[in-house]
């Protein structure tokens, strides 16, 4: 069946938007909706042309609501401190975040209270939207041979990154 719809700009923009971000086309994403709604609400066989244009417009609505909510993920880069045996936590994602603790478990606890803490307080962040957290740790003793032999043959006055075994 070929369905034709004169769809207002503004819900055609919303329509073609909403496609590309979930990467489909306008065409396939509005049957999506339409299956969707379908096999939810059972609609009437006859739905007047408004009443479907309507339907269309609260899905866009509710997946605006929606991607409004989705969750916010903080980076925080920990780096392993030798002279004092511990992992410093900081982040370009939360301003004022600084900690450290002795293992990376320890530091994954401290970062889950102190980043919504800082975020919220940096009015950053709606208490409503989920967060998430993505650590990247480095111990400098943890780089692979390969990445060592790539400073041989350096000069001597060439820094180094220390190397902790």
């Amino acid at each position: 069946m070929i369905l034709t719809l004169n769809l207002p700009p503004d819900l055609e923009d919303r329509l073609r938007h909403e496609a590309e971000r979930r990467g489909l086309t306008a065409s396939a994403l509005a049957m999506e909706l339409l299956d969707h709604q379908l096999d939810h609400h059972l609609l009437p066989s006859r739905v007047p042309a408004q009443k479907v244009i309507d339907l269309l417009q609260s899905w866009l609505d509710e997946g605006e609501a929606q991607e409004e909510r989705e969750t916010f993920t903080f980076h925080v880069q920990a780096s392993w401190d030798p002279e004092t045996s511990v992992w410093v936590a900081t982040s370009e994602d939360v301003p004022g975040l600084s900690t450290e603790a002795t293992s990376l478990e320890a530091l994954t606890e401290k970062l889950r209270v102190m980043g919504p803490e800082l975020l919220k307080a940096n009015q950053l962040l709606s208490d409503d939207r989920e967060i998430a957290l993505r650590l990247t740790s480095i111990k400098a003793g943890e780089w692979p041979e390969s990445f060592w032999r790539a400073f041989e043959g350096m000069p001597e006055d060439f820094e180094r990154p220390p190397k902790v075994r």
